[in-house]
């Protein structure tokens, strides 16, 4: 159970922290002291006092440490040392004065309970401890009394409880490990929960109930409500209170668009190393059954899953389905969706809507949001009041609401809120996107129709190609609350707002996909490429290649789009799709482009074309077997990307793009040598050959003072690699193994 867990856990802080000031006060009040450090005086009270204090902050905190293994090295070590010390100075006593000194005795004991406290907190096992206590008590017996020889042997066991805390022995101890982990991981879970108002603690209450805690059974609950109403919130708050109950844990979020990208298994291998808590990865077949390794970690063990966003109820049959073998008793399943249907056929033993928030509670979330406060100023406390009703208690109206009034004057809170009255939801959503900028405007659209989940440096680095003014843009979106930055640096959008940008974009010609500016359906697109209805209108483009046939393309199939900026064909992470696009060589490409990833590109080489905007160039797993002839201009080239293009037999002169900061040709089997140009390039950060098997030789008389590293792993006929430095100015680092 949680509660008794983490009271435990409090009880071992308390005690620790008694037991630092215990010893350490009747250690200074010892004889021993005295003899060792000699009488006191006022520089070493204060010395005393400051190692006291740092003893008393490593017993209270070290829990917050958990993952530091040098300050956790550091912390024991140092307790050790005191307890050394004290455990001679028993012995020093009784040599001396014929019997230990009561103090010195209180003290003894005093820091070996502070040891065993520290510990418990730290997840290293309590008897082990007790074990390298007695150890090193047994030592300094043996040693009789020489001091140097018993931190030899302190040191000795000290090793011992290192080991221990590293070695995985039985699934027992694995258990311990992560429920104590769990516990010390719960307050920094917290923060995915972003306001905790009074309807989503309501919420959270009634969920609850649903729940039968001390049931047996594996339970299967579902959160349903509409886009925007909080569904994704409350099922964290929930799995964040639920958490410490459970051996194991696993919050999948955006189940739907992982799906989309990365197909089930992935989804199906990342639930499953979630919940084994393992650095590894592991690659399980969602077709098949739970290996039998997985079943006997998992089969005993009280988990609890949240589905995020789940869109099928087929996907919740493979992943959980006919698969409650590898559920141990009492596991608890949560799934959220739009789609009450699905949740039906999940066949989950209950439903619970969530309803708008209250007209108190909205007003409170759009206070944070408007004011930086829980109420709004009294000035504008009516004209809060009016928004509140507008947002009709949905959350992420509210949000997004008060943040575009964040700083506006009354009279701007007056003209926005009258531009909104009696407008339905998505309509409250276009009223504020079209009160951005019209280069806020474009960055929206683009990130809603081909760049939500991408890098946000990336997406900077190709939007200021464009002209947007990028960072500054973004920063505005984020202070609208209208996009996020995830934990991984990458750009998020709710999906009620993408599908408003897209809505949006589907408006510009609702009959002719070739007249809107952005295309990303699969069908728009081949219907665009296949009949030649493209028009300058467009400007960027994404094509799923899992979702479509074969596709033969013209080589005309771009040239009526002029002004198209951004070119995407992706096979999204599925290497089973090999090259369903079949292209003439005499292919036409717009010379307007400024990204372009193509998986699998079918031609041996790029078009002829003028390359001059292009800032990034990605084709994983091409047939090209060279880029271009000669030098070509492309000044604004920043990140060349070709990994495992496995026919690609040479790098081109690369002295016509001095931008470029990336160069990954990570597996490319066939390519010989590189054009001694790419040591020349001022600004590249960050070269990748790993596995270029036929690569002889790295050599350059030159090196960019920018290059900071050189990944050559793999490379098993490289017979020469040699990079002249100029003094400090060019320090690479160069990681080259035996094994690719």
């Amino acid at each position: 159970m949680a509660v008794p867990i983490q009271i435990e856990l409090n009880v071992w802080i308390f005690v620790g922290f008694v037991s630092s000031i215990v010893g350490l006060l009747c250690y200074a009040f010892s004889s021993s002291f005295n003899h060792l450090f000699g009488e006191w005086n006022l520089f070493k009270i204060f010395l005393y006092v400051i190692f006291s204090f740092i003893v008393f902050f490593m017993t209270l905190v070290t829990k917050v440490w958990q993952r530091s293994n040098s300050i956790l090295f550091k912390t024991h070590m140092a307790i050790l040392l005191l307890l050394a010390t004290s455990v001679y100075s028993v012995f020093y006593d009784k040599a001396v004065n014929q019997k230990p000194d009561a103090y010195i005795l209180i003290s003894c004991a005093a820091f070996a309970v502070m040891s065993l406290c520290l510990s418990k907190q730290t997840q290293f096992g309590c008897e082990v401890d007790l074990l390298n206590f007695f150890l090193g008590c047994l030592i300094v017996l043996l040693m009789k009394r020489n001091m140097w020889l018993f931190f030899v042997g302190a040191g000795f066991s000290y090793s011992l409880i290192i080991i221990s805390s590293w070695t995985d022995i039985t699934p027992q101890s694995e258990n311990f490990e992560l429920q104590d982990h769990l516990v010390i991981e719960m307050d920094s879970l917290r923060h995915r929960v972003p306001e905790m108002h009074g309807s989503l603690d309501k919420n959270c209450e009634e969920i609850k109930s649903l729940l039968r805690m001390e049931s047996k059974e594996v339970q299967k609950l579902g959160i349903w409500g509409m886009g925007g109403i909080g569904k994704t919130t409350i099922a964290n708050a929930v799995f964040d209170e639920l958490l410490s109950q459970f051996d194991r844990i696993c919050f999948l979020e955006n189940v739907h668009d992982d799906l989309d990208r990365h197909g089930l298994n992935y989804v199906c291998s990342r639930l499953f190393s979630e919940l084994l808590g393992r650095d590894v990865d592991i690659d399980i077949d969602a077709s098949e059954l739970v290996p039998s390794n997985v079943m006997s970690i998992l089969g005993n063990t009280k988990i609890l899953i949240v589905l995020d966003d789940v869109y099928s109820s087929e996907l919740v049959e493979k992943l959980i389905g006919g698969r409650h073998d590898w559920l141990g008793a009492g596991s608890i399943v949560i799934l959220t969706s739009r789609d009450r249907y699905v949740l039906t056929r999940a066949r989950v033993d209950v439903i619970y809507e969530v309803k708008p928030m209250s007209f108190e509670d909205s007003l409170e979330l759009f206070s944070l949001y408007a004011f930086n406060q829980t109420h709004p100023e009294t000035e504008y406390e009516e004209l809060s009041k009016t928004a509140v009703g507008y947002a009709k208690g949905i959350p992420l109206v509210l949000k997004v609401l008060g943040s575009s009034l964040h700083f506006k004057t009354k009279s701007g809170w007056e003209s926005r809120l009258r531009m909104i009255t009696n407008a339905e939801i998505q309509n409250v959503f276009k009223l504020i996107f079209n009160q951005l900028a019209d280069a806020e405007r474009e960055i929206f659209l683009d990130i809603a129709c081909f760049f939500e989940g991408c890098d946000r440096d990336q997406v900077s680095r190709v939007l200021d190609a464009c002209g947007f003014f990028a960072d500054i843009g973004i920063k505005i979106l984020l202070d609208k609350a209208l996009i996020t930055i995830d934990s991984h640096n990458c750009i998020k959008m709710h999906d009620f707002l993408q599908e408003m940008g897209r809505d949006i974009v589907y408006r510009e010609s609702m009959d002719n996909p070739g007249r809107r500016s952005r295309l990303w359906n699969s069908q728009d697109v081949m219907d665009v490429l296949t009949s030649n209805k493209g028009t300058d209108a467009v400007e960027s483009m994404f094509l799923d290649m899992t979702q479509i046939p074969n596709l033969h393309l013209s080589s005309y199939a771009f040239k009526k789009m002029s002004r198209l900026r951004l070119l995407a064909f992706d096979s999204i992470n599925n290497l089973m799709i090999k090259n369903p696009v079949s292209i003439p060589d005499g292919l036409e490409l717009p010379h307007n482009l400024r990204y372009l990833h193509w998986d699998e590109y079918p031609l041996n080489s790029l078009p002829s074309i003028r390359w001059e905007n292009l800032v990034d160039l990605s084709m994983p797993h091409s047939n090209l077997k060279k880029l271009w002839d000669g030098a070509q201009n492309m000044p604004m080239l920043k990140k060349i990307y070709l990994p495992f293009s496995k026919l690609l037999i040479e790098c081109p002169d690369l002295s016509g793009s001095p931008n470029l900061e990336s160069i990954s040709l990570l597996g490319c089997e066939s390519l010989g040598q590189l054009h001694p140009s790419i040591f020349t390039l001022q600004k590249l950060e960050e070269l990748i050959v790993s596995g270029c098997t036929s690569l002889s030789s790295i050599c350059s008389k030159t090196c960019s003072p920018s290059l900071q590293r050189l990944h050559a792993v793999g490379c098993t006929n490289l017979l020469e690699c040699s990079i002249t430095t100029l003094g400090d100015q060019c320090k690479p680092h160069l990681y080259m193994k035996s094994e690719f």
